[in-house]
């Protein structure tokens, strides 16, 4: 049986609040003085606070160790993790949760690599030389015709030439302003 966070929490307090109390009084009927009965209560009391702390707090800091591995997993590109719902009915529908985003990510993912791939297909396909940049002027894609025309015998993407590269060849020499200028709205 799993208890809530709820039930965690109540049961924490209520020991908290009852055995104090009542541990001074059964010192004091041992005859021991009232400064003695309290310091005794707190020896007592404090391991057995910890020990709730940690009963409750146990579920909370395992999910927080697999949710700080699914993010290391996210960031390396890989969105297969699952959580195991397990612990209190909070933390389950807090995991049920993630599963439900990871599942979103998977299928974004997926679709933006069925759109790369029809990109590049289409690109590669194009019989007039094509080259799309990034910002920093690295080469993203570059289909066949426009690769052979600097021939560098590189991959066709991750390099930088710009199209007015001396190396370019007359024929292969751009048909459009150097830069071209975009206008935000």
């Amino acid at each position: 049986m799993t208890w809530s966070l709820r039930a965690r929490a109540l049961l924490a307090l209520a020991v908290a609040a009852a055995v104090p109390p009542l541990f001074v009084l059964g010192v004091r009927r041992v005859g021991l003085a009232d400064g003695t009965a309290l310091v005794m209560a707190v020896l007592v009391m404090l391991p057995l606070l910890a020990w709730l702390a940690a009963l409750w707090l146990a579920p909370l800091l395992r999910l927080t160790r697999a949710l700080e591995g699914a993010v290391l997993s996210y960031r390396d590109g890989d969105f297969s993790l699952n959580l195991a719902p397990d612990g209190p009915r909070e933390l389950k529908a807090l995991t049920r949760l993630h599963a439900d985003m990871g599942l979103a990510l998977r299928e974004q993912r997926q679709h933006l690599a069925q759109r790369e791939l029809l990109l590049d297909t289409v690109v590669q396909n194009t019989p007039t030389a094509l080259v799309l940049t990034g910002a920093g002027g690295k080469v993203a894609i570059a289909n066949r015709p426009r690769a052979s025309c600097w021939a560098t015998g590189a991959a066709s993407s991750g390099w930088t030439s710009p199209p007015s590269s001396p190396r370019c060849p007359r024929r292969c020499a751009p048909r459009w302003p150097a830069r071209l200028t975009s206008s935000s709205p």
